[in-house]
């Protein structure tokens, strides 16, 4: 009679354990992301040292204290208990945070200014409207319910309340909220920023079907702290992919013989 438990092996050395690890990784096709996480370090590591960038021990409690709260570890014996859980030890687990303040840092330093460019150069692009949208199946619904509001049958409202295909939106009366240009689809975005406020644009066509808009208002736009930071992670992103290519073509992963990229900061 065959054995039905689950009987494991003997332990594996550290050698075969990496070997598994590796193997697991390539069978699931995750192994080019976690090579390419650990090259994005290597070049964080070696820029921010190039430019004098380190990490205090204030900065690393801040981030486990962040850390902690996100995850609702309120107590230091929950922390542990967590971390065992994961199977990782307290140094790791500040390595890891000193490497994330690490990198927030050299993004700062290298595009933080280049970030405020960027914005004033696009500002149309990142208007927001507060905004309204009903989407149907079929161009001959959209006009006919379109003509039934023109001649004051019905509302908006109740339109996109009956008939809007987006279930959650249909139960917000059609309510999206505050978008950019940029968050939209061109076609959409073009037909929105160009309407007037308080008048329905469209119906307007596209592989999700088609498009009632109305536009409540129009909010200029600002470089708020969150939109700084994601211009900042943009750019530091589009480099870091970069450098990850010419280090891998030219340098053949010898950190030691790297030489950076003529960078603005």
């Amino acid at each position: 009679m065959p054995n039905t438990t689950f009987s494991p092996t003997k332990p594996l050395n550290k050698q075969e354990e990496l070997e598994t690890i590796v193997s697991h990784l390539r069978q699931t096709f995750q192994f080019k992301q976690v090579r390419d996480a650990l090259l994005y370090q290597e070049i964080i590591a070696w820029h921010a040292e190039q430019k004098g960038i380190e990490v205090t021990p204030k900065e690393i409690q801040m981030e486990s204290d962040q850390f902690r709260c996100q995850y609702h570890l309120e107590k230091a014996s929950e922390t542990l208990a967590w971390l065992r859980e994961q199977q990782t030890s307290t140094e790791d687990f500040e390595e890891g945070l000193q490497k994330q303040v690490l990198r927030r840092k050299l993004a700062e330093h290298l595009f933080s200014q280049k970030a405020e460019q960027v914005f004033a150069q696009n500002q149309l692009e990142y208007d927001r409207a507060v905004l309204y949208q009903i989407t149907f199946s079929s161009e001959v619904l959209a006009e006919e319910l379109l003509y039934r509001i023109q001649d004051q049958e019905i509302s908006f409202f109740e339109v996109a309340h009956q008939f809007d295909m987006v279930e959650q939106r249909a139960r917000r009366c059609g309510y999206v909220g505050e978008v950019s240009r940029w968050e939209m689809k061109p076609d959409l975005a073009a037909a929105a920023f160009s309407t007037s406020i308080g008048e329905i644009a469209g119906p307007v066509g596209n592989a999700q079907g088609w498009h009632l808009l109305l536009v409540e208002r129009i909010l200029p736009a600002e470089l708020s702290p969150s939109l700084h930071q994601k211009l900042i992670e943009d750019l530091f992103k589009h480099w870091l992919e970069q450098e990850k290519l010419r280090w891998l073509s030219n340098f053949a992963l010898k950190p030691e013989n790297y030489t950076p990229a003529q960078s603005d900061s």
